[in-house]
């Protein structure tokens, strides 16, 4: 399955299932760009070091409201992605 973004709200979950799921998330060639927002954020503290080497993971705290999210999300897509967005 192919995506331009998975954001997944892991607040309630347990934390191991949750970071290995996100870690192979942001792993995956069809999964450009991976948002957590969470309350939480040093429990994805591993999973972020690996972000400066591919910039595709961003961490919210909540409230993200969704025009931030969706904006996050479009400035974050590859050019050809972001072109095809705008004709929806």
């Amino acid at each position: 399955m192919v995506s331009d973004c998975v954001v997944l709200y892991p607040d309630g979950f347990p934390v191991h299932p949750v970071q290995r799921f996100a870690a192979r998330l942001i792993r995956s060639p069809t999964v450009p760009l991976v948002i957590i927002v969470t309350e939480s954020p040093e429990h994805f503290g591993s999973i972020d070091r690996g972000r400066r080497e591919n910039n595709r993971l961003i961490l919210f705290s909540p409230p993200a409201w969704p025009w931030t999210l969706f904006a996050t999300i479009e400035s974050s897509l590859p050019s050809p992605r972001r072109e095809a967005s705008q004709l929806c």
